[in-house]
Formats: C-alpha cells, sequence, structure tokens
C-alpha cells in the first residue's frame, strides 16, 4: 500500500511538471502568435500607405 502511494505521487508530480511545461509553452506560441501578427498588421499597413502614396502621386501628376 506504501508503495503505491508513492507511486502516485511520483505520477501526480510528473503531470504536474508535465502541465506546467504544457502551460509555459502554450504561453509562449500565444506570446509569437501575438508578435506575427502584430508585425503583419504593421506591414499592412505600411503597403495601404504606400499605396496611398503612389496613388495620390498619380493623381497629382494627371492634373498637371
Amino acid at each position: 500500500m506504501f508503495v503505491q502511494t508513492q507511486i502516485l505521487g511520483i505520477r501526480q508530480q510528473a503531470s504536474g511538471v508535465e502541465f506546467w511545461g504544457l502551460h509555459l509553452n502554450s504561453l509562449s506560441v500565444y506570446t509569437s502568435a501575438v508578435r506575427t501578427l502584430e508585425d503583419r498588421r504593421q506591414r499592412y499597413m505600411e503597403q495601404q500607405r504606400q499605396q496611398i502614396l503612389k496613388n495620390t502621386q498619380r493623381k497629382a501628376s494627371k492634373r498637371v
């Protein structure tokens, strides 16, 4: 009986460690995903800005 509870205790500890490992992994995955989204958003905003600049320059050159 004593040996059984000891093994159960080890199992519980191991699962606790596993849980923390999963928790930390998911957290880092989440932060990297957020960072990637932020990078994409900034790149998209920059592309839109460049496009607007090109369009306004084209309109200005047509007027002259």
